[in-house]
């Protein structure tokens, strides 16, 4: 009890120095403590992740993150919802990115208000949450979209940019844009474009998380034929996969370019989970025997649970790998374990460690998707640049 009392003495102290309003100390990166995470596990819910860095800090939920303002694609649905929703509850302004407007404000309703699957309501969440449409196929969306998500950051910038919508295993091979693979134009090439329209407003400190897949282990990124045009044959799966593997890419690289300048970019896993993303997987899924063995052997978290890892990796003011200050020596808290933000005095740890999260915790991508000298990484974002310049887009 005393512990609780003295961490909320020590909260209006920092609030004290640094005032109500400043957005750098409240983001959760600057003089908060990560406390006992191994209470967070493949098991715990979005609300677990926010309220466990309430009570290690003595802050109010409510104030984890007011005066930030986050963007999440795929906001309508599944654990986009989910994420929006436990954002919103820890103070943030969030825009949602639904590919209908109807569909972002009835989930905003019947799912992020009231006390829906995660069992707790945020009715601040009617003045919080603001929907935009979204349809990452289409670049005169995404450019409408990311002018809104500008519009709506102001001066203060755009704290957390959550990339979560995506497409899933489609039987037979789509393409969109120009001609490209739908689940790679959708998943990656459309979260691309509009990371690279969001840039400019990305505030400093901020994060870029995302939501990639264990799935990415079943595929290969193939830079002499990404759309599956030159021979190489199509499968649901390693099309799917591909999709997964690029998320990661693309994060290491933009984590390469962006550290420097205070924004920490991380990819993750949220686990296998029954949502919108299964309905291109067939009837096996959705009924009878088949049905009941996804949902029993496969699926294997809670949608609630399946938005944990994502809230944590907006939320946890530290991330193993280790940090460099600009000063030249290494700063943090436990070995192994620096903070990204140490306090309100020093200033950001540019070169942190890239990590690829799941469960609440540090994973390990493939060996493709750790991509050790850069390669790899660096060809895919010159392949997706060059695609987009074709296309008359971003690059």
């Amino acid at each position: 009890m005393n512990g609780t009392r003295d961490k909320k003495q020590e909260w209006e102290g920092k609030k004290s120095l640094v005032g109500d309003s400043d957005s750098k100390f409240r983001l959760g990166f600057v003089g908060y403590d990560m406390g006992n995470t191994a209470s967070l596990n493949k098991r715990s819910t979005a609300l677990d992740v926010v309220n466990h860095f309430s009570s290690a800090n003595g802050v109010p939920v409510g104030e984890l993150l007011k005066g930030h303002f986050a963007v999440v694609t795929g906001g309508n649905s599944g654990i986009g919802t989910e994420t929006v929703k436990a954002l919103a509850h820890a103070g943030c302004r969030v825009l949602m990115g639904s590919r209908t407007v109807a569909n972002g404000e009835a989930a905003l309703r019947s799912e992020v208000i009231p006390p829906g699957l995660g069992g707790y309501a945020v009715p601040g969440a009617a003045e919080l949450v603001t929907v935009s449409q979204l349809e990452l196929e289409d670049p005169a969306s995404i450019r409408a979209f990311a002018a809104a998500a500008r519009a709506a950051a102001g001066a203060s910038g755009l704290q957390l940019l959550v990339l979560n919508a995506g497409i899933m295993a489609l039987p037979s091979c789509e393409r969109v844009g120009q001609g490209w693979e739908k689940q790679l134009g959708v998943n990656h090439f459309g979260h691309w474009l509009l990371t690279e329209e969001l840039r400019p407003a990305l505030a400093s400190p901020a994060r870029v998380v995302v939501v990639a897949s264990e799935a990415h282990r079943m595929g290969t990124v193939d830079l002499k034929d990404l759309h599956f045009t030159g021979g190489r044959s199509y499968g649901a799966w390693s099309a799917y996969g591909q999709s997964k593997l690029a998320n990661v890419l693309f994060a290491k690289e933009l984590h390469d370019q962006l550290a420097p300048k205070g924004v920490l970019c991380v990819s993750l896993h949220p686990g296998v989970i029954k949502t919108n993303l299964a309905r291109h997987m067939g009837a096996w899924v959705k009924g009878g025997v088949g049905g009941w063995l996804f949902e029993h052997l496969v699926v294997d978290k809670t949608i609630p649970q399946g938005a944990s890892t994502s809230v944590f990796a907006c939320l946890a003011p530290e991330l193993p790998g280790g940090a460099v200050s600009a000063k030249g020596g290494r700063e943090g808290g436990r070995e192994g374990a620096p903070r990204f933000f140490v306090n309100a005095e020093l200033i950001p740890l540019p070169h942190t460690v890239f990590q690829y999260l799941m469960n609440c915790a540090v994973g390990a991508p493939t060996s493709e998707g750790e991509d050790k000298n850069g390669e790899k990484r660096k060809a895919l974002w010159a392949a997706t640049a060059e695609a987009w310049r074709s296309a008359g887009g971003t690059g």
